[in-house]
């Protein structure tokens, strides 16, 4: 699901049915873009993110993974990175980050007030896919040393 001035739960793909084929992500990126460029003003993250971990537990999975996507522009919205941290906590069993594609003096405020390893500023949207394959990584580790232990 996706988020932005428009609402807090935006389908882009079905739950069970992610994009097999390179035409597949492009068409959910060309909607992400979409989405992203006629959205009103506005702002739906809080809400996104809670639903987001709501929704991912209610299948029974080894892990449950949350990414937020964002432009670091909480604030003029009146979010307060706390806040953004208190929902990424309620869920105990969701691993939840924050994505911020944003200068770093603009990102570094929200990522500082994060619990650790769970905010990340990124310059160019380019490094996107290089983040999440090193946050799926170390999760991948984290419970390859659960099982050993």
């Amino acid at each position: 699901k996706g988020h932005s001035g428009s609402g807090s739960s935006i389908p882009l793909v079905s739950f069970g049915a992610p994009p097999r084929t390179r035409e597949e992500r492009c068409t959910v990126l060309q909607d992400m873009y979409g989405l992203a460029r006629g959205a009103p003003r506005g702002d739906h993250t809080l809400e996104a993110l809670a639903r987001g971990c709501e929704l991912v537990t209610e299948e029974e999975a080894d892990d449950y993974f949350v990414f937020l996507l964002s432009d670091a522009n909480l604030g003029s919205y009146g979010v307060a990175p706390q806040q953004l941290a208190s929902v990424m906590d309620r869920h105990e069993k969701v691993n939840a980050f924050a994505l911020f594609i944003a200068e770093e003096k603009a990102a570094g405020v929200l990522v500082s007030a994060l619990p650790i390893g769970r905010g990340y500023a990124i310059s160019d949207p380019a490094h996107v896919p290089q983040v999440l394959r090193e946050l799926f990584a170390h999760a991948a580790a984290s419970a390859s040393a659960r099982e050993y232990n």
